[in-house]
Parts: C-alpha cells; sequence; structure tokens
C-alpha cells in the first residue's frame, strides 16, 4: 500500500500542470471544494452523504507499482553509483549507500503513512504539504517539484539519445538527429496525465 501511495504522488508534475491553480486549492475555496465533493459522494442505494469517502484517484496494481519502482531505480542514479563509489573509496561509498538507503525507506514509509491515514484524498507532494504545513510550504513544495523535474529532464534526454546511438552504432547519424528521434518517440508517451496511465509502457521498458 506504501508503495501504491508513493508512486501516485510521484506525479506531482502531471497534477500541478493540469490545473492553472497548482498542485494544491487555494485556501478561500477549499471549503466550497471540499462541499461539492461530499454532494458528489451520495450512496446509490440509499442516497445519503458519505463525507468520509474521499474520491481516490485510480489505482494502480502493486505489479505496477514495482515495474515502475524498479525502472527508476535501475535507471541513471544506478548508472552513476560506481563512479561515486570509485571516488568515495569502498569504505565511505557503502556506509554512503546504506545510510541514504535507510533515510529513503523511512522518509517513504512516513510518506505513505499520512498519504493513506490522513489525506488519501491527495494527489501531490504539494497537496499534502499545504494541509500539513501550511500554504506557503505548499508553494515552495510545489515549485521545488518543478525544479526538480525539469533539472532531471534534460539528463534524461541525453541518456536516452546516448542508447539510441549506441544501439545504432553501425549507422551514421550525427547525434543531434538521434536527439530529434527520442523527442518524436516521447511525443505519444508523454501526453499521458499520472502513472497509473503509464505504468504498462513503464513495465514493457523494464525489460
Amino acid at each position: 500500500r506504501r508503495c501504491i501511495a508513493v508512486s501516485q504522488m510521484i506525479g506531482e508534475k502531471d497534477e500541478a500542470m493540469e490545473s492553472p491553480m497548482g498542485a494544491f486549492p487555494d485556501p478561500s475555496s477549499t471549503k466550497s471544494v471540499e462541499l461539492s465533493d461530499i454532494k458528489r459522494r451520495k450512496d446509490s442505494s440509499n442516497g445519503s452523504i458519505s463525507p468520509h469517502q474521499p474520491t481516490l484517484p485510480k489505482r494502480t496494481h502493486w505489479m505496477m507499482t514495482g515495474f515502475m519502482t524498479v525502472g527508476m531505480i535501475m535507471g541513471t542514479g544506478i548508472l552513476a553509483l560506481p563512479h561515486a563509489v570509485a571516488g568515495l573509496g569502498y569504505a565511505l561509498g557503502i556506509f554512503a549507500i546504506v545510510l541514504f538507503g535507510f533515510f529513503s525507506g523511512y522518509l517513504g514509509t512516513l510518506l505513505g503513512e499520512v498519504r493513506l491515514e490522513y489525506y488519501p484524498q491527495a494527489k501531490s507532494y504539494a497537496y499534502l504539504a499545504h494541509r500539513t504545513v501550511g500554504p506557503g510550504f505548499g508553494k515552495f513544495t510545489k515549485y521545488a517539484m518543478y525544479v526538480n523535474w525539469y533539472s532531471a529532464l534534460p539528463l534524461y534526454m541525453l541518456t536516452a539519445t546516448e542508447s539510441f546511438r549506441n544501439a545504432f552504432y553501425m549507422t551514421n547519424v550525427c547525434y543531434s538527429v538521434w536527439g530529434i528521434v527520442v523527442m518524436a518517440v516521447l511525443i505519444i508517451p508523454i501526453q499521458m496525465r499520472s502513472f497509473h496511465a503509464i505504468s504498462n509502457i513503464v513495465a514493457i521498458s523494464d525489460f
């Protein structure tokens, strides 16, 4: 359940771009939004209102969530680990891997518990930051996620371009052309707005 919760909220950039107000509601309209949600959640059998049953986003099967997690871990980050360990040395490198692995697991557990137990309607990091700390921290989190994703995008593009060039090394195609090919290939997948929608494609890419 925690993996599912974390993977659904990793789609911060997707959820934030769909609304001009960002990834979390305006405090002045929060009450009206919650009331409208309650009105929509009527029991089909007796017409009673169920305010404690929030409308949840589509859930991804745990197997697909696992594929997405493996795809993220076995990406550019793990490819850079040998170089990092070589620079730090075996002792310090292994210690750093274990330490940051513990921090990642602990923070992921906290994030999953907050999402599942307190704010099951949350779809982004910014929404949780807004509801747990305040609107200022919510805005900070939203823009921090923008910076994170847009900073990582060039690295992913360069890695994909290099992969295409190495896979078709026998062709006489320059680097810039392969970059255009990568962008053309990604045109259709990037139209999908959530991690649930791309789960099948991610599962195929893991193999």
